[in-house]
């Protein structure tokens, strides 16, 4: 009987035996259980956290603000002035008297103002004066006799003309072009508990908060090693048997010393938006998530026949879920020039997991560096 069927009669004899159990033995353990610790530290850090948020988005709306009116100001439209002299037209007015002699009447006596005033003798009536001949009936002339009521279009006075703001001209029917989103060609090394993660990636800004990030990454766990077949089926719940049946050899007396290796490709798919705090530095948050593209394994072993020891190893694609995860993360951001600096610890939800992999971690650091390929155009 061979060392491997053995191990599997022992463990089925050991399974159908089941003592019973005591019920006492969950309160002795109980016993021994570590206390829970208080609730109220979460609480506090969750409310400090959030109030630390709070404060930033205010900061960045008020910094937001303070922008877009330096940008109203600069972008007023300047009027040009010229001095120019103002033409008035002042018509003048001159009044006609006419002037006729009256019969038996010496005007030369009149102009001086001297007339004869008897002395003695007998009154005597002065010859009455028709009153048509004070004032005959001469027809009213508007142009001689009195002020028109209104002016005529000549002699009104010229006004200096208007200026209208000169606006710039707007541009309709602009074509889009690449620089408009600020591209940022980089590199990205994340690091968790189970693997390592390189690979490059791009990254677009929507506008001055708001980017999303895309790549390629090649993610590589550490490979798992495992004493024999039991403790690989035990671990990740296969039956390394069964599942590479094609690749062992027909005849061996043991298989001992498995070293199986998972890598992924992946691209990640990253919303992330940024608080500045200073000119250089920058609070970023990101989430999103990584999809699975390809994955492929890496098996070794060891075969033990009649005291000859053989080592195996070979390659083979397993198949793997497109979207099983999610990420959440938030970290620093440092720019300078075209350059630019991530640092961020982050936390992946993993829904679904991978074929044979017994262990993979939630928490991880991601750290990326930047190069602008439009210089003097970021939002930053």
């Amino acid at each position: 009987m061979s060392e491997d069927r053995y191990d599997r009669f022992l463990k089925k004899k050991l399974e159908s035996v089941r003592p019973e159990y005591p019920s006492g033995a969950w309160e002795r353990f109980r016993k021994r259980l570590p206390a829970p610790a208080p609730r109220w530290p979460a609480f506090v850090s969750l409310c400090s956290l959030a109030a630390c948020l709070w404060m930033l988005f205010t900061l960045s709306q008020q910094q937001e603000l303070i922008r877009s009116l330096s940008e109203q100001l600069k972008s007023r439209p300047v009027v040009a002035t010229s001095r120019k002299d103002t033409v008035v037209v002042v018509r003048e007015i001159v009044r006609e008297i006419v002037r006729r002699e009256i019969p038996g009447l010496d005007t030369r006596t009149m102009a001086r103002g001297n007339f004869p005033v008897p002395v003695s003798g007998p009154a005597t009536d002065r010859p009455e004066i028709p009153y048509s001949a004070i004032q005959p009936d001469i027809p009213s002339d508007a142009n001689t006799a009195g002020v028109p009521a209104a002016l005529p279009a000549d002699t009104l006075a010229l006004k200096a003309p208007r200026h209208e703001p000169v606006l710039p001209p707007v541009k309709t029917g602009s074509r889009f072009r690449l620089s408009s989103l600020q591209p940022t060609l980089g590199l990205d090394l994340q690091a968790t508990g189970s693997s390592l993660a390189v690979g490059p990636s791009v990254s677009l800004q929507t506008n001055s908060r708001v980017g999303l990030s895309l790549g390629v990454q090649i993610e590589r766990f550490f490979p798992d090693r495992y004493r024999d077949a039991g403790m690989f089926n035990a671990a990740t719940g296969q039956d390394f048997l069964e599942n590479y049946r094609d690749h062992l050899p027909d005849k061996y007396d043991r298989l001992e010393e498995l070293s199986v290796r998972t890598t992924l490709v992946n691209l990640p798919v990253m919303l992330h938006y940024t608080v500045p705090v200073s000119p250089r530095w920058s609070i970023l948050l990101q989430t999103g998530t990584r999809l699975n593209l390809a994955a492929f394994r890496q098996v070794g072993f060891e075969t033990h026949q009649g005291g000859e020891e053989t080592y195996h190893f070979f390659e083979t694609n397993i198949p793997v879920y497109a979207f099983r995860n999610l990420r959440f993360g938030a970290g620093v951001h440092y720019h300078k020039g075209r350059f630019s600096f991530q640092a961020m610890p982050f936390y992946e939800y993993a829904f679904r997991s991978v074929s044979g992999v017994a262990r993979t971690a939630a928490f991880g650091v991601r750290t990326a560096v930047g190069l602008d390929l439009f210089p003097g155009k970021a939002f930053r």
